[in-house]
């Protein structure tokens, strides 16, 4: 599978899971103020619909224009000469990475899970604005992934550290964050099934019966954040939540995002004046780590959703980023977001293909964050691009040196 693919289903799952909810009369599972905004005005509904699967279809436009042929640039003697040294390198900078970021990725959920266990709901760190204690944060995933790829030929190794990550993620979903971790496991299986090992019919069926078992799982985890651990429900117990169809309530909780589309087409031009791409802009200075808010004000304007007559914490939309800066004008735009995500694409492929593991990890780690996009602002990619980079070429510099010494 692709990453084309799996961006379109997950743009599809988190765009249109509600609606489809509300289309098999299930809307028990979906959150109260979701169902207050989508009553709100049903020509607005309809309007955020049309307007979402418009674009959605705009982009699959731009990608089958980047589609071209992928082929082998060097012979298998100069390709496994250059794999060795370029899966050694990832050994190397993989550790340097995954021992800074994991300190950071522990910290910054530890907080959020504290929060829970003494009895609170917490609202979220955003990264935009914290100290330094996180600042190494967007290195640990990077780190993970470079060294499942550089000991890609250990097959023992490499499955250790896909466990080790997936018990991470697993853990942090008790901060009752449930997106970031459940696209993280995706690309470590993206990984794995690309460059690895080949994906069977037979554990699709075992990936999807896992799912299915663990949809309860996880709807618990959220229920948990709402409620807390400490504080009882009057209306949620936790024998009534293992009883509830988790697979619809992981759709429900996951596929929200079209109502960020309709705040956007509600209060836009009305509430606030359309952004004319400022937002795409801004965030190009999102690469700078805003340790202690030294960016001012600034990272506030990454998030549209600041803009709109809204308090409900629903995160970001690219669709309804596309809508809040160009209106109904927003399609070709959408195009040339559908073509550039194509390009990527292509750069995975050829990656594969010729096995340049050094660039591959680089879009492995973008890839991430682009999926993370989906329901997220156009900043979210960009720090972890400019940063991962700049540590490959310097490590590779670094390298350089002490061969010369």
């Amino acid at each position: 599978m692709s990453f084309a693919i799996i961006f379109i289903v997950l743009s599809t799952v988190f765009h249109f899971g509600e609606p489809f909810i509300y289309l098999i009369g299930k809307e028990d599972f979906i959150s109260v103020k979701n169902i207050e905004l989508a009553r709100y005005s049903i020509e607005i509904y309809n309007q955020a619909n049309f307007f979402a699967l418009f674009i959605q279809s705009c982009v699959v436009t731009g990608f089958l224009l980047s589609s071209n042929k992928i082929s082998c640039s060097y012979n298998e003697f100069v390709l496994y000469d250059r794999e060795k040294k370029e899966l050694k390198f990832l050994i190397g900078l993989g550790k340097i990475l995954l021992i800074l970021g994991l300190f950071s990725y522990y910290y910054y959920y530890s907080i959020q899970i504290q929060s829970i266990l003494n009895g609170g709901v917490y609202s979220g760190i955003r990264d935009q604005n914290y100290g330094p204690e996180i600042v190494f944060k967007p290195f640990y995933h990077p780190g993970l992934f470079m060294l499942i790829i550089g000991y890609k030929k250990n097959l023992r190794i490499v499955k250790s550290l896909i466990v080790f990550g997936i018990v991470i993620e697993l853990l942090t979903m008790l901060s009752g964050n449930r997106s970031s971790q459940i696209l993280t496991i995706i690309v470590l299986f993206f990984i794995y099934y690309r460059i690895i090992s080949n994906l069977s019919k037979k554990k699709v069926f075992i990936f999807a019966a896992i799912l299915f078992v663990f949809s309860n799982v996880l709807y618990l985890i959220s229920s948990i954040r709402n409620y807390g651990i400490v504080k009882e429900s009057e209306n949620i117990s936790i024998s009534t939540l293992l009883n509830i169809d988790g697979f619809i309530s992981l759709l429900a909780q996951l596929g929200s995002n079209l109502n960020v589309v309709i705040l956007s087409i509600r209060d836009v031009p009305l509430y606030t004046s359309f952004n004319y791409g400022w937002t795409y802009i801004v965030s190009l200075v999102s690469f700078v780590p805003n340790v202690g808010g030294i960016l001012g004000e600034m990272p506030n304007q990454y998030a549209f959703l600041n803009y709109l007559n809204t308090d409900y914490p629903l995160g970001g939309s690219y669709i309804a980023e596309l809508f809040f800066n160009f209106g109904w004008f927003s399609f070709p735009f959408a195009i040339l977001i559908g073509f550039v995500l194509g390009k990527f694409n292509n750069l995975i492929e050829y990656t594969i293909i010729n096995r340049l593991w050094i660039s591959f990890s680089l879009y492995i780690s973008v890839l991430s964050s682009l999926l993370w996009w989906i329901r997220d602002y156009f900043s979210s990619w960009i720090l972890v691009y400019v940063w991962i980079s700049i540590a490959i070429y310097s490590y590779k510099k670094l390298k350089v040196i002490n061969k010369n010494i």
